[in-house]
């Protein structure tokens, strides 16, 4: 009698709010639908039929728990609020996917924290408002006219007897709590793990090919969680920072500038370097030509997001020998140690009042005891074209005989019409020089496709500004992007769209430019590494290997530096190629692993 009365209790809240139930359920389990198209086109047997079926009966379970709720507490103000929130993380869930093809995920909540004022301005008219944008207002506006309407109809008299005989239906009640027993199991299965979890190769392991939560909850759970451990793993590199081996020498005793550049959302495959047909690099061109510039062929970055790139670029960790970056150690304080002074001249560094980044780059970069161990000066002021950052460094004297001067660039991040001057010098392309003719090109991504390879033309006038201030001196400057871009380049998409990580993505959005420029003085002093850089060009090399080259060309003794990872050294050995943590380059591009 007593299991009958639960049942009955049961059927009786889960008809009683019907519209609220399959209204959260349908919104929750769209997502099933790309899951299942995953699991068909990106076959993994880690994910069957069953695992989808199961994950469907969790958003089951989620449904069932938020009407039990309302019906429980019965007041309209709550049912309005469940409906509101539902709605909202649909609407996010539905933009997230249709404009930019992704879902919820801590790089999203890393990215939402690294955009400063100026680029969320850029962001809303680029994204906000939009063609596609406004398809996602008026979906929304559709569903809530259905749920609306829904609950409406079900207030009407002639379903009074259906209803009637759905609350004593104990046939309903017991299948109701089969299915939610079975998402119970496997939401506790899933999220045991994902709690379990210590260090974000676990946690892109747990989400795999987004098939572990398909639900907005489950996905904020999974973000929520990512930060957690993102902030950990900072403690644990301030730890290590503390606690590193700083017995440190160099053998250089001349004056010597090292200088890294880092750039933007630079496409290798737009650069007249790599074979790209329009002139987007015409100086660097000139200076390959005249025996100053080196071009490496096969470099690409472990990321396509900018603080996990960096991360990995800065210390002396490999990812193919599974070493996390917070247990390494910061390469540019191993110059400093060294005897260098060491400056950072940032153009993305985000100086405004509500910038408070508690595990995004700038908390990793600008940690007081950080710079206090590294930095020699480090720029104050953000400029709207990256000549800025040039210039406002040229007044800063090296009174130092050896310096390592860094420099992050803005270079082509989106909005690309904003990377450069609108004058006659820098605007050089439009939309007539781009002869692309597949069926989704039209006039306006021509323009598009114009402007990124106009703001890519006015990197290579930055980097001549670089290397004028350093060309008399003895220097050598080492530059590369923290990652690629997508603009139009094979399908109708620009910015970093994930497309199950195929061949193409990978082309466009992981294959960097990796280029090295030495002074004419630095030739001369230096011929055994001109002669190493020459053989070593079509080397395989990911940046995260980058720390060993840089305290190589610093001539810097440390037990950090590993010869086998130098990409110059005839020690070097090619090591597995893992992008994001999980993907195997050279195993996805058809084997193209070990160059000499």
């Amino acid at each position: 009698m007593r299991l009958n009365k639960i049942l009955l209790k049961i059927s009786f809240q889960f008809v009683k709010e019907l519209p609220l139930f399959c209204y959260v359920t349908l919104l929750f389990g769209l997502d099933l639908f790309r899951n299942i198209h995953g699991r068909m086109v990106f076959y993994d047997p880690r994910n069957t039929y069953f695992d989808l079926f199961c994950r469907f009966a969790g958003i089951l379970l989620l449904s069932w728990l938020v009407t039990a709720f309302v019906s429980y507490v019965n007041r309209r103000w709550l049912k309005v609020l469940a409906y509101t929130i539902v709605t909202i993380l649909f609407a996010v869930t539905f933009f997230l996917e249709y404009v930019f093809a992704m879902s919820i995920n801590p790089n999203l909540l890393v990215l939402l924290a690294e955009t400063t004022p100026q680029e969320s301005h850029e962001f809303i008219n680029t994204f906000i408002i939009s063609g596609k944008s406004i398809i996602v207002y008026l979906g929304t506006f559709a569903i809530i006219c259905m749920a609306t309407g829904t609950e409406w109809l079900y207030k009407r008299p002639f379903l009074h007897r259906i209803k009637n005989k759905m609350e004593r239906s104990r046939l309903l009640a017991c299948t109701l709590c089969g299915l939610c027993m079975l998402g119970f199991w496997q939401s506790w299965k899933n999220y045991k793990s994902l709690i379990t979890a210590d260090n974000t190769e676990d946690i892109s392991k747990w989400d795999g090919f987004g098939l572990r939560s398909s639900d907005p909850i489950g996905r904020l759970f999974y973000s929520w969680r990512g930060i957690c451990i993102m902030k950990e793993e900072q403690r644990q590199f301030e730890q290590t920072m503390r606690n590193f081996d700083k017995s440190v020498t160099t053998v250089n005793t001349d004056s010597i500038n090292v200088v890294l550049v880092i750039g933007e959302s630079y496409i290798k495959h737009h650069s007249q370097l790599y074979g790209y047909p329009l002139q987007t690099s015409p100086l660097l061109i000139k200076e390959k030509e005249e025996g100053r510039l080196f071009v490496f062929q096969d470099a690409v970055s472990p990321f396509n997001l900018t603080s996990a790139s960096i991360k990995n670029m800065l210390c002396t960790n490999s990812i193919a020998d599974h070493e996390h970056w917070s247990k390494s150690v910061f390469f540019p304080t191993l110059f400093q140690l060294a005897g260098f002074d060491v400056y950072m001249w940032d153009n993305q560094r985000d100086e405004s009042s509500n910038a408070g980044f508690a595990f995004a780059l700038n908390s990793f970069l600008y940690n007081d005891s950080l710079s206090s161990m590294t930095y020699a000066r480090v720029s104050n002021k953000q400029f709207q074209f990256d000549e800025g950052i040039v210039t406002s460094s040229n007044s800063i004297a090296l009174p130092a005989k050896k310096n390592l001067i860094i420099y992050h660039l803005i270079g082509q991040h989106v909005q690309y019409n904003m990377r450069y001057p609108h004058t006659k010098q820098f605007e050089y392309f439009t939309s007539d020089s781009i002869k692309r003719k597949e069926s989704y090109m039209d006039r306006k991504k021509r323009q598009e496709i114009a402007h990124y390879d106009n703001a890519t033309r006015y990197n290579d006038y930055v980097l001549s500004l670089i290397i004028e201030k350093f060309k008399k001196s003895n220097t050598i400057i080492v530059y590369l992007s923290d990652h690629g871009e997508e603009v139009y380049d094979y399908r109708n998409s620009m910015g970093r769209v994930a497309d199950g990580m195929s061949l193409n993505q990978l082309r466009y959005q992981f294959e960097i430019p990796f280029i090295i420029w030495c002074s004419n003085s630095y030739i001369e002093r230096h011929s055994t590494i001109i002669k190493q850089m020459k053989k070593s060009l079509k080397r395989p090399f990911t940046t995260d290997l980058l720390p060993n080259l840089m305290l190589r060309l610093g001539e810097i003794n440390t037990t950090y530096y590993h010869p086998d990872r130098d990409l110059i050294s005839p020690e070097f050995i090619p090591r597995r190629r893992i992008v994001q943590y999980t993907f195997n380059y050279d195993s996805i591009m058809g084997g193209r692993t070990i160059r000499h």
